[in-house]
């Protein structure tokens, strides 16, 4: 349409004018470009001249006595034209889309299957143990760094040799775990947090202070009249929260030093509420989806934001359960959700605070409103350590619940505050990253306008000595319990079976890994055209392929041992228990390569060659951007990553191949393997096997059925179990 036409043209004069000549306009000239373009910048982008002869016609026609519409639509469309060349220039010649292409092909779609196949091998041992805050780190420099190098996609020593230009390619893949749980016990590093506000690390103490005291100078010089300090600790990554989740963290509050001084032998009690007079402290969890810092609480100034508010005051303490709904939200956080701690003079209080989405906003007045409260029978003491304990749980969708513990980590007595409360209809969720959303915890101290008694000269801190978080998996059916004995630094992708059998702890170890994820670096303009959403994308991709290969990989090391000498010389009235394994085994690897094979090549390398034809023969941005779109299109839809039953089939048959290599693996005689339990993995494998096959048959997978299928094998075993023809 017309309108979409201007759109276009308004953000490719602007993209073009700012940053064209980022790009040496020498590569054009090397890639076939015009010479005499490339000196006068034309080739990348739009020349002076150009922009006021355009300029010019524009003006030509404001000043018609009559708007003519047809000129309009011409002098639109030849400027359509001409951006949609140079956009072209700029991103696919200037920029080598063509090779970034090649390297997200290589890199996130597993298309250098070498490198993938090395760094599973030397990670082997790193993804047998629950991931950690750390593992992210440990997996680039080691796996990943001898991956690398084995490969040759490291630069020689020199700098020089064959691989440096697809080493700048391969350093910008970024492997990162999203980690729903987590359990820190102290903080002698922050891998795997980020640093907000004015939050900083005390090394010495292994603690985060969230809040700190406005300098005295500061405070008499009269500034920040509202607000003394903020800061939080936010966790790295989303956390899948709409079902379930719970937060316990540990933190102390106490009063600044020289206020301590000048209170004299008043006590360390009386000296901390003295530093609340006129004076607000807030602690608690923030959940949110926006960019915003929040104000003192967190989650106030952050439009579309819900927060559960601890506030100690002069006066005592209480815990509400507060909702903003306009733009500065609960305020200044657009899209939050906390759960705040509030200490002042007068006491000490604790709330649920919700800020909805900015676009929910009537007014630019900052109003909160408070869906619950309670007061405190009393305030948590200074200089100890407390607890906040904080639930919630809809697993029932008929009545899903928030509630709040304070200082009773073991849930021993009723807790402190308890709401009815729908989380995805208050915060605005991140959907295409599994409903999820960004978790920290913040902390701030704000003061009166107008403090009584005088100028207000109290002041206190807050600190964060422990903190865990866990969301529960899809199948959980309550929130997982998190107790002060917390142990060391640790977190995985799903709840942790309690007590569960070895096998059992590996596989959900294992699994947690397979919540990788590939990021490669995008730099202007590429971004115009492998945007955030084609990342998501990618990234389902990636992980589908990613539990695949690493499935995949572990059953063809089994092989091996199976036709190990002292297996193969047995005799036949010796070895009836070697026959089940080596059938299963069989089973599982045809399974598991054929889906890896169409996914690699029927669906990644087909569509890629499709993808680079088209745009070898288009001069056209918009072409090639519509190409990268069907590209991405074509990827999904033959992926089916999209259907949620089929990937919940392919999981559960992944887990029992994983299941069949760990019994093999613990287990130095494959005679000592319990025979029971391979007999019910291998019944338990063709069941799903056929029920997968069958619903491969009865939707649009024909193609990948006959790819599983091609001799034969699934459709018999559909037939003699369910006699399905």
């Amino acid at each position: 349409s017309l309108a979409q036409q201007v759109l276009f043209v308004g953000k490719a004069v602007r993209t073009l004018r700012r940053g064209a000549q980022n790009i040496d306009a020498r590569e054009v000239e090397s890639k076939g470009g015009d010479e005499h373009e490339a000196r006068q910048g034309g080739a990348q982008g739009l020349t002076d001249l150009e922009i006021e002869a355009f300029a010019s016609e524009f003006e030509n026609l404001k000043l018609a006595p009559v708007f003519h519409l047809l000129s309009f639509e011409a002098l639109v469309r030849r400027m359509h034209v001409v951006v949609a060349k140079r956009l072209w220039r700029l991103v696919v010649v200037g920029a080598c889309l063509v090779d970034h292409l090649q390297a997200v092909r290589d890199l996130v779609l597993l298309g250098k299957g070498e490198l993938w196949h090395e760094l599973i091998l030397s990670g082997r041992a790193l993804m047998q143990q629950q991931p950690t805050t750390r593992s992210e780190d440990a997996l680039r420099d080691g796996p990943l760094a001898h991956a690398k190098r084995s490969c040759g996609l490291d630069e020689d020593e020199d700098g020089a040799g064959g691989g440096s230009e697809w080493h700048a390619l391969a350093s910008r893949l970024r492997l990162t775990l999203a980690l729903d749980t987590f359990t820190c016990r102290s903080f002698d590093s922050l891998v795997g947090f980020h640093l907000l506000g004015c939050s900083a690390h005390n090394r010495d103490a292994r603690t985060v202070v969230l809040a700190a005291p406005m300098p005295a100078s500061k405070a008499a010089a009269g500034l920040h009249p509202q607000l003394f300090r903020s800061g939080a600790l936010q966790s790295v990554g989303k956390k899948k929260v709409r079902r379930s989740f719970s937060s316990l963290c540990k933190f102390s509050w106490s009063a600044v030093e020289e206020q301590r001084a000048s209170d004299g032998d008043s006590g360390a009690g009386g000296t901390a509420v003295a530093a609340l007079k006129g004076s607000t402290l807030f602690l608690g969890l923030v959940l949110h989806n926006s960019s915003g810092s929040g104000g003192a609480d967190g989650v106030e100034g952050c439009p579309n934001s819900l927060g559960v508010i601890l506030e100690l005051n002069h006066s005592g303490a209480s815990l509400s359960v507060r909702h903003c709904p306009r733009a500065d939200g609960v305020e200044g956080c657009p899209n939050s959700l906390g759960v705040i701690l509030e200490l002042s003079h007068s006491g000490a209080s604790l709330s649920v605070r919700h800020c909805p989405r900015a676009e929910e906003f009537s007014s630019a007045t900052p109003t909160v409103k408070t869906l619950a409260s309670v007061d405190l029978p009393r305030r948590p003491l200074p200089d100890l350590g407390h607890w906040l304990l904080v639930e919630y749980d809809a697993s029932d969708s008929a009545a899903p619940c928030l509630k709040v513990f304070l200082d009773d980590p073991q849930k021993r007595e009723p807790p402190i505050l308890n709401k009815q409360l729908a989380l995805h209809k208050v915060l605005s969720l991140d959907v295409g990253a599994g409903d999820t959303a960004s978790v920290k915890l913040h902390a701030g101290i704000a003061r009166s306008t107008n403090p009584a008694g005088g100028a207000d000269t109290g002041s206190a801190s807050a600190a964060l000595h422990e903190w865990a978080f866990s969301a529960c998996a899809d199948n959980a059916s309550q929130p997982p319990a998190l107790t002060p004995a917390l142990p060391s630094v640790t977190g995985s992708a799903s709840s942790s079976l309690q007590g569960g059998s070895v096998v059992e702890r590996l596989l959900d170890s294992s699994a947690a890994w397979d919540e990788l994820k590939a990021e490669y670096a995008v730099q202007w303009p590429l971004h115009l055209v492998l945007t955030q959403d084609a990342a998501a994308q990618y990234n389902k991709l990636f992980a589908l392929l990613w539990k695949t290969k690493r499935t995949c990989v572990e059953l063809e090391l089994v092989f091996p041992k199976l036709m190990e000498p002292r297996y193969r010389r047995m005799q036949p009235r010796d070895n009836v228990w070697m026959r089940p394994l080596q059938v299963l085994h069989g089973q599982m690897l045809f399974f598991l390569q054929n889906l890896y094979m169409y996914l690699q090549v029927d669906v990644v390398e087909a569509a890629h060659g499709e993808l680079l034809a088209a745009v070898e023969a288009q001069q056209d941005f918009d072409a090639v951007r519509r190409a990268h779109a069907s590209y991405l299109a074509a990827m999904t839809k033959k992926s089916h990553v999209g259907v949620r039953p089929l990937m919940d089939g392919l999981k559960r048959l992944m887990r029992l191949c994983r299941h069949f290599a760990v019994l093999f693996n613990n287990y130095s005689n494959a005679a000592d393997i319990p025979h029971p339990e391979v007999a019910a993995i291998s019944d338990r494998f063709r069941c799903d096997a056929a029920y997968l096959f069958l619903m491969l048959e009865r939707t649009d997978a024909k193609e990948l059925a006959a790819r599983l299928d091609y001799n034969g094998w699934f459709s018999s075993m559909a037939r003699s179990l369910t006699g399905y023809a």
